[in-house]
């Protein structure tokens, strides 16, 4: 059991810090691609128009390359002239976007898988809570007809409403039920998924 347990640590453990990762590269990369963009509008700005001094990179190999390890690698010069670094500039920031885009993908996979593996493990706790509720709405449902009848009783003697404390007899959580309200589907939805039992809300009555 506590070999188990120790396991299941462990896999958390690896699973926030791959997390982690992701988002620090992915901030890296926006770093990056700021700087990119600062140095494009300098060389734009001067005039510069861009002009390929090599073979085309495939932007796509090259978001790879962005991705391989987690530290972001180092803005490379592109050629000796201004033109050709205005093209390497471009072709960077292009494959940045592509890694960006990439690494989105993998932190949206990366949480749900996160979120799936809380919900399977809290789902027996999350149960006992929804029945907590249901159980809590279905007393006080209970105290709110045991006022009620309290209320008659001392107002047929008075023969004037009493000014009890605490007395609230409307609303959601004090007036009479009412079929469709928020209360009556909690209590639908409880009963259709097992929670609690028809014959536990069916005592719900007069």
């Amino acid at each position: 059991m506590r070999i188990m347990k120790r396991t299941h640590e462990a896999q958390q453990v690896s699973r926030d810090d791959l997390l982690g990762a992701v988002l620090r590269k992915r901030t890296a990369l926006i770093e990056r691609d700021t700087l990119l963009l600062a140095e494009q509008l300098d060389l734009e700005a001067a005039g510069v128009k861009p002009a390929q001094a090599s073979a085309v990179p495939d932007a796509r190999r090259m978001a790879q390359t962005l991705l391989n390890g987690f530290a972001a690698p180092e803005l490379q010069p592109g050629g000796h002239s201004a033109e050709a670094r205005l093209f390497s500039i471009i072709k960077d920031r292009e494959a940045t976007q592509i890694a960006i885009d990439l690494l989105v993908s993998r932190e949206l996979q990366a949480r749900a898988v996160a979120v799936a593996e809380v919900m399977q493990a809290g789902l027996g706790d999350w149960r006992a809570i929804v029945r907590r509720r249901a159980l809590a709405l279905l007393e006080l449902r209970a105290a709110n007809r045991a006022a009620a009848r309290f209320r008659e009783a001392v107002t047929a003697l008075s023969g004037a409403p009493p000014g009890l404390v605490c007395d609230r007899m409307f609303g959601p959580l004090f007036g009479p039920p009412i079929v469709g309200d928020q209360s009556y589907e909690f209590l639908k939805i409880a009963v259709a998924e097992g929670i609690v039992s028809a014959k536990e809300v069916a005592a719900d009555v007069e």
